[in-house]
């Protein structure tokens, strides 16, 4: 494994240009529609199949209670360990458009091996964000808004959870402003799609991811975040954006500053 540090910026407050993220979202939305549609009903099929158990334990009779409690706890665990694969599915899936490059069912389970790291970031990040909402509602806005990347840096970079957290912070701490005005478009967006007789959500929403991975890559691409990578040389056990991955501060080991040799005192 052979390590590089790469110089980046610390996240100027004019690197993220939004115009140019929505123009490319919608750039990606009318030449990647029928192959992210198609995608996106997979995705679909598997959300309701984690969803059986929960549905038969509705329709179950009120004499059955003790199996309607286990069917209801099956579709409980089941939501609760299988939503995180999906999403990791979900935003390789979208990284790949984003990259032109083909997609497949492969490309939902390309990340596996970083499962761990996603499902903890995810539940660090739910914590967080609950908190945040708790209080006063505003610390949980911020919290959304500093570290909405961190899944994105999990799946896209292989990043480890405190990395991916830090590296998140680092891309959004000066762009906050940018990221909320987004999130507001996002929003307007998303009801103008259900205005359109609830039909208009799929390109609405398709839209939003597109445009927010734009968002992302912006600010990843450009360095923003100062990031230390370590290039793995993984004998083509990975591919694109997987052959740099990115590891925590603590995994790197930086060779010690030899100083000079002083002369002899007289």
């Amino acid at each position: 494994m052979t390590q590089d540090i790469v110089s980046g910026g610390t996240g100027s407050g004019g690197g993220l240009n939004l115009e140019e993220c929505f123009n490319k979202g919608f750039e990606l939305l009318k030449s990647r529609f029928m192959g992210y549609l198609g995608m996106g009903l997979l995705i679909g099929v598997f959300y309701l199949l984690i969803m059986i158990p929960s549905i038969m334990a509705f329709f179950m009779p009120k004499d059955q209670e003790g199996l309607k409690i286990v069917l209801n706890l099956t579709g409980s665990a089941l939501s609760f360990f299988a939503s995180p694969l999906i999403e990791m599915g979900t935003i390789r899936l979208l990284i790949e458009l984003y990259e032109g490059r083909p997609v497949g069912v492969q490309t939902l389970f390309q990340d596996i091996r970083m499962y761990g790291w996603f499902f903890l970031g995810k539940a660090l990040l739910g914590a967080m964000a609950g908190f945040g909402f708790l209080f006063f509602v505003i610390p949980g806005i911020f919290v959304c808004i500093l570290f909405q990347f961190v899944p994105y840096f999990i799946v896209d970079r292989q990043m480890r959870t405190i990395s991916a957290f830090k590296a998140s912070f680092e891309a959004a701490k000066d762009n906050k402003l940018m990221l909320f005005l987004a999130g507001l478009i996002f929003s307007v967006v998303t009801g103008i799609g259900l205005c359109v007789f609830g039909i208009g959500l799929i390109p609405a929403t398709m839209f939003v991811h597109l445009t927010l991975t734009c968002i992302y890559k912006q600010l990843a691409d450009k360095g923003e975040a100062g990031l230390i990578v370590s290039n793995a040389v993984t004998g083509g056990a990975y591919s694109g954006s997987m052959r740099s991955t990115f590891k925590s501060d603590e995994s790197i080991q930086m060779p010690e500053q030899q100083l000079p040799d002083m002369p002899d005192a007289p």
